[in-house]
């Protein structure tokens, strides 16, 4: 059984007892044909097939990239494991046509992508009511979970069938001249996260409050009071998959945890805390050593002024060290401010809960020296903006070199993996001070990492506007709050282990 968990790489609750950590694995070892560890294994959902629908008859044939022949060789290898697969069947029109590139894994393999942002452009979009935030979770905490599992699905889109009807607007041409088209629903559509969602809504229905199981997107939680009832739930859950013949990745199931992390927020039996990683940059914001730093983070503090009670009275010692003929001495009254500050920002009515009903707003920078740098904003009742999360994340040695553009699409890459869930179903307006950004539906990569990029937002809805640097203060000050915190807090906003592997950045 050990050699079995170890082979699928299952992340299990290291503190289950060895009978409880025996029962769990017994269990997965009867449905181990729910866990999909390749393509090959993979399965199909039966029940429904996605109907494309266009908002007009535009013929979009767009000429392929040019491939060098090494590429064009594995991209021949990755399509023919497709047709096997039967993800991908030979195209019957001649009237659509994507291109196709190729990028580079992390463990040096290559992923096919086909370039859908034209395609995607005349689909219709699929609007789904998404459950309210904050019910599911009081519904979720109501059973003061003692046990907590997440699932992912593996390679979702693909397990659902697109009908005939459908396929051709989906078609690509293979090196060698063939044309295809997609059996299954393709990755970077813009309907292919409803389309999802729409099948989980329907497999889950009736049966959520039956066995402790809650779904949000893709994100699916088994919780349960003891034991018992979350080893029976947990049976009932891989039966309904495998009765839809639904696959979960192994490698991204968190089983039988007493705390995790779900919808931005910190499940346990002892309710929901606010996730440590959506304030953790403001937690460690330094005292500024310069005062070019210090108008920066005053910059951060201004942005949120009006809803800072007495701001000025709060700012005055800070505000001095900036007059011309003083001195930049820090002092304990000037750390107190920074501290009152810090703390404004961790909390209402500054800080709000996010609505998934509504738009968001990101306000993105990348400091080419320092760090990534973004804050995610949605409007109130009142039209104004409210920030629900600021984050960032420091320069590795090898972004160093990277050009401004390409550190400022992956600052938002970070920023929309962080609530991607949401961002997905919704319009994400982007607020950069990069103008290249702005080109981002013409954009031409060229190098494998642009393609990663590219590849990836391409299942969003952007709307992307240009702000002077100086207007875009939030991101910018938390791109650069780097240069004054002390190494050792910069280490643990460095890309770690598991996000080093990610695929998009």
């Amino acid at each position: 059984m050990e050699s079995f968990a170890t082979e699928y790489d299952f992340k299990i609750n290291s503190e289950l007892t060895p009978n409880q950590r025996q029962e769990l694995l017994q269990i997965l070892f009867n449905y181990k044909d729910v866990f999909a560890r390749s393509l090959a294994e993979i399965k199909r959902y039966p029940h429904y097939e996605l109907n494309i629908e266009v908002m007009d008859n535009r013929r979009v044939f767009e000429r392929n990239y040019r491939l060098r022949p090494e590429e064009a060789e594995t991209a021949q290898k990755l399509i023919q494991e497709l047709e096997d697969a039967d993800i991908i069947e030979e195209a019957s029109s001649p009237d659509y046509n994507s291109p196709i590139f190729l990028v580079r894994k992390k463990n040096g393999s290559s992923r096919l992508v086909v370039d859908l942002r034209h395609i995607n452009s005349l689909i219709r979009l699929k609007l789904i009511q998404l459950p309210k935030i904050d019910d599911l979770l009081d519904t979720i905490t109501a059973l003061k979970p003692k046990f907590l599992s997440c699932f992912d699905l593996r390679a979702g889109f693909w397990q659902i069938g697109v009908n005939k009807r459908s396929r051709p607007l989906t078609s690509f041409t293979a090196p060698d001249g063939r044309r295809f088209m997609y059996e299954s629903v393709p990755m970077g559509l813009s309907v292919a996260s409803a389309t999802m969602l729409k099948v989980l809504l329907h497999v889950f229905s009736d049966k959520n409050t039956r066995i402790g199981l809650y779904t949000y997107m893709d994100d699916i939680l088994l919780a349960a009071p003891d034991w018992e009832t979350h080893l029976d739930n947990f049976q009932n859950m891989l039966e309904i998959f495998k009765e839809n013949r639904l696959t979960c990745n192994p490698e991204k199931c968190d089983i039988a945890f007493s705390k995790l992390e779900f919808l931005g927020r910190e499940i346990s039996a002892e309710g929901i805390s606010l996730s440590s990683k959506k304030i953790a940059i403001i937690q460690k914001i330094a005292r500024p050593k310069t005062r070019q730093s210090l108008q920066r983070l005053l910059g951060l503090f201004n942005y949120h002024r009006k809803f800072i009670k007495n701001y000025p009275q709060n700012t005055y010692n800070m505000r001095q060290l900036l007059l011309k003929e003083a001195e930049f001495k820090w002092t304990d009254k000037c750390q107190c401010e920074l501290n009152h500050l810090k703390a404004c920002l961790q909390k209402e009515p500054i800080l709000q809960a996010l609505d998934p009903t509504k738009d968001l707003t990101i306000m993105v920078d990348a400091a080419n020296k320092t760090g990534f740098g973004w804050q995610l904003m949605q409007t109130d009742d009142n039209n104004v903006l409210r920030t629900f999360s600021y984050s960032c994340q420091a320069l590795s040695k090898s972004q160093l070199s990277w050009s401004p553009a390409q550190t400022e699409l992956a600052g938002l890459a970070l920023a929309l993996r962080q609530y991607e869930c949401y961002a997905i179903m919704r319009q994400v307006n982007v607020i950069t001070d990069n103008s290249q950004v702005l080109h981002l539906e013409t954009w031409h990569p060229v190098n494998v990492r642009e393609k990663r990029l590219i590849a990836y937002f391409m299942q969003f809805r952007l709307k992307i506007t240009f702000v002077k640097g100086c207007h875009n203060v939030v991101a910018d000050a938390l791109s650069r709050v780097f240069d004054d915190m002390p190494e050792q807090h910069r280490k643990a906003f460095l890309p770690q282990q598991d996000e080093r592997k990610d695929f998009v950045v």
